[in-house]
């Protein structure tokens, strides 16, 4: 099945020549929880059990302060083993994320996979290897952590409740607790980039939307979030096979989340539908299918009971390329905030082949600031915007280095990405740019970029790569774009939700078989930033 690359697409319709474009294929994968039955031992002292702060850390064993906890090969499959390394910084391998799920009960997942440290399953079975898995709160994937008088850690599996225990060659097994130094171990808290489990398991759903182009959200004025994306699958997952249609069912849809922010998806309510007959999209503004909508970013302003979208409009073309074209000026898509149902669609303007929607922020100086970027080779030059924020149907001035003016060619590139399909986001005081590596197949690159700003005109400095995606299928780099921060989602200790958009291995793997795909493999990945990285 091909779908197309939304948030690309979305962001460089007006200029970028079809020769780059291509069609993605979604895939998917789940795998079956484990049947954990099994507690923890009787014999194990509760009263030593230590409080453990949610940070990222190194493990570090009381035998060797050189050496951690790490992957034994840096890898996301399941299975991969744990083992004893010299400690090397920039593996993020190296690094395991303490998460509370309940009162003395911890997950422990690693910063470079983001799946979690477990015993293959609830059989407490001595010398047994640990490895990661993906996160489904089975028992043998938690974890009890207690501290002795000397400030040393142990740490014992709820399922089994053997010791997490060092092996003199050098594996990471589950045994019987005793009081030899192999199962003594230093916790020392790192700054640095990890996977996200929490918003990563967001987008493994089952119900309602289940896969998608783009990752693009932006806070409600009640402390909802909204989420927009493209070419989507919806309510075709399958069970018995885990997997959904190779096919989308619509040209967009949105995700709803409630202003607990929770990240347990089902709490999450998808949006789709319209007034017209034929494909279900959420935004629709006519009734030929031959005519769709790729919706980017949005904003709402405090004592308007209005949602704006930026609509990328398009239409069907006969004939080369991929049979698709502008449809006319970029539209408002106008939602009623008390309903969520899309209520008006008002045309914008002429935008000189400067593609907007990468970022909308609502600033405290009366303005709304509208981002967007203009394809300079395989590039982007970043452009800035804005309209008062009382009257968001205003006409758009722009910045020309040095004023705001309503002529469009006059505007001023004020950064660049390193693809078009770069964003805009204002974390604290800093105005940041995320760009993803150029990919447009298989095997591309694999790096996220920033740059940043004091000011919403910029300039913003020289990109720098922060993080490479770890993401691979049977050895091969996925297709991926749309690289967004989210503000609204940032820790009390300043680490921004980033996430990014797999498009799949079309042009690599054969992933489509008998109509079925697997999901995973064209859903968004979150990871989570210290602002401190960005900005340093």
């Amino acid at each position: 099945m091909k779908v197309k690359m939304h948030q690309f697409f979305l962001y460089s319709v007006t200029l970028i020549s079809v020769s780059f474009l291509m069609m993605l294929m979604l895939h998917s994968c789940t795998k079956p929880a484990l049947e954990n039955k099994a507690v923890i031992s009787s014999s194990t002292d509760e009263a030593a059990t230590a409080a453990v702060a949610e940070a990222t850390y190194k493990i570090i064993p009381v035998s060797n302060a050189a050496n951690v906890i790490a992957l034994n090969k840096q890898s996301i499959d399941d299975s991969i083993v744990a083992h004893i390394k010299t400690y090397n910084k920039d593996s993020l391998s190296h690094h395991w994320r303490f998460t509370k799920t309940a009162n003395g009960i911890y997950r422990i997942s690693c910063g470079y996979s983001g799946k979690v440290l477990a015993t293959h399953n609830s059989t407490a079975v001595e010398g047994q290897s640990l490895w990661q898995t993906r996160y489904d709160s089975s028992d043998n994937q938690l974890w009890k952590i207690k501290k002795n008088a000397s400030g040393q850690y142990s740490f014992y599996n709820k399922a089994t409740g053997y010791y997490i225990n060092l092996e003199s060659n050098g594996n990471i097994t589950q045994r019987k607790s005793t009081t030899s130094q192999s199962q003594l171990w230093n916790l020392t808290a790192v700054t640095a980039i990890y996977c996200d489990v929490d918003a990563t398991n967001f987008f493994r759903r089952t119900e309602g939307w289940t896969a998608s182009d783009g990752d693009v959200s932006f806070p409600l004025t009640d402390g909802r979030v909204m989420w927009t994306s493209g070419d989507g699958h919806i309510n075709d997952y399958d069970y018995a096979t885990r997997k959904i249609y190779c096919l989308f069912q619509v040209h967009n849809a949105g995700l709803i989340q409630p202003s607990s922010h929770s990240w347990h998806w089902p709490l999450t309510g998808t949006l789709v539908g319209n007034t017209f007959p034929g494909i279900q999209s959420y935004f629709k503004n006519k009734a030929d299918d031959n005519y769709w909508i790729w919706p980017g970013a949005g904003f709402q302003v405090a004592g308007n009971d209005t949602i704006y979208v930026f609509n990328a409009a398009l239409k069907k073309k006969d004939g080369g390329g991929f049979g698709w074209d502008q449809d006319g000026y970029p539209l408002w898509g106008k939602v009623l905030s008390s309903t969520m149902k899309v209520v008006q669609y008002s045309a914008l303007q002429e935008f000189n082949g400067i593609s907007f929607g990468h970022g909308f922020i609502v600033n405290p100086d009366g303005y709304v600031y509208a981002y967007g970027s203009k394809t300079t080779f395989i590039e982007g030059d970043i452009y800035v915007a804005r309209f008062p924020s009382a009257h968001p149907n205003a006409k758009w001035k722009f910045w020309t280095g040095t004023t705001w003016d309503t002529a469009v060619t006059k505007a001023a590139s004020i950064g660049r990405g390193a693809t078009v399909n770069a964003s805009v986001a204002k974390a604290g005081d800093k105005y940041i740019c995320f760009s993803s590596e150029f990919s447009l197949g298989c095997d591309n690159g694999t790096h996220i970029y920033t740059s940043v700003s004091d000011s919403p005109t910029g300039p913003f400095t020289a990109r720098k790569a922060i993080y490479s995606i770890p993401d691979r299928y049977q050895g091969h780099i996925p297709v991926w774009y749309g690289a967004n921060g989210h503000p609204e989602y940032t820790l009390s200790n300043n680490e921004l939700l980033v996430t990014y958009a797999i498009g799949g291995y079309s042009n690599c793997i054969k992933t489509c078989t008998a109509g079925r795909t697997d999901p995973d493999l064209g859903r968004p990945r979150a990871i989570r930033v210290p602002i401190s990285l960005i900005t340093n």
